[in-house]
């Protein structure tokens, strides 16, 4: 009689955890279906999206950092509809896309990164102190997406008006070079190096020069956020360049065809990415 009663006793403990666990066995194999099915459908609609926008693959980078700034209004139809996605469907965007460029959770790599290329600027005296308009580098920065993003953006960088002081081409004495191998060969032979026989030929601190060349003293605010975009990018791409990380770079490496102020202005933010994550695997 013991034996039954234990044996019953037994079987009720049994049946008591059977009907708790159950309903939970049920539910994490409808949370995994259910998980199944949803993952199936931000691929579904990540597959969707990228063939509707076969431009996709060109602009992965810039719609990533556009992403970052939701309180802003767009003006490529790729960055609104990319940024007007689900967090999930993004990523996997991005997966299928194969950038391997995180999404990241504020944009404050922005500020710091563009408050390193600035005081970088400032300590190396790559500007004289009338160019005045360089303290308000960041004012400028944000004004160009700000007041002129749709405005054409031309690659006025790559125009070769300024004296090769640093024998850059050296089969041809007293030839020119652009704007953004003057900043590199100044820096390099005379902030770095501290070349001497460079040195004694004097050549222009670059933002000096710059405003010389262009008269930025008399043009108006638009042509002021070019060339402060331009600048932040410049050397943003020299510190990258002194703490280079060839997996970084080849993370970011585009064949974006800039167009507007708008495509600018991201793609600076995207080298200023570049420099914060590099700042970050050295902490």
């Amino acid at each position: 009689m013991i034996c039954v009663i234990v044996q019953y006793e037994f079987v009720s403990i049994l049946l008591t955890i059977a009907a708790i666990i159950t309903p939970i066995v049920i539910h994490i194999k409808e949370c995994g279906a259910k998980d199944k099915e949803y993952r199936k459908s931000c691929q579904r609609q990540a597959r969707n999206f990228i063939i509707d926008n076969d431009d996709i693959y060109e602009y992965m980078p810039l719609c990533i950092v556009a992403a970052l700034n939701k309180n802003r209004r767009f003006y490529r139809p790729l960055y609104k509809e990319f940024s007007k996605l689900s967090i999930d469907i993004q990523k996997e965007v991005i997966k299928q896309c194969n950038c391997r460029i995180n999404l990241t959770a504020s944009v404050e790599w922005v500020r710091e990164s563009l408050d390193d290329v600035i005081e970088y600027i400032r300590l190396n005296g790559i500007f004289a102190e009338e160019n005045n308009w360089v303290y308000d580098m960041r004012k400028y920065f944000y004004m160009a997406l700000e007041y002129y993003p749709t405005e054409e953006y031309d690659n006025r960088l790559i125009d070769r008006k300024y004296k090769d002081y640093f024998t850059v081409n050296s089969m041809f004495l007293g030839g020119t070079i652009d704007f953004c191998t003057y900043c590199n060969e100044y820096v390099r032979c005379i902030i770095s190096q501290k070349d001497s026989l460079i040195i004694s030929s004097n050549p222009p601190r670059p933002i000096e020069y710059l405003e010389r060349v262009e008269n930025l003293k008399t043009v108006g605010d638009k042509d002021i956020c070019y060339w402060a975009l331009c600048i932040i990018e410049v050397f943003s791409e020299i510190l990258i360049n002194m703490n280079g990380n060839k997996d970084i770079e080849d993370d970011y490496k585009t064949d974006i065809q800039i167009q507007t102020f708008e495509d600018k202005f991201y793609n600076v933010c995207l080298v200023l990415l570049r420099l914060h994550q590099l700042k970050v695997r050295e902490c």
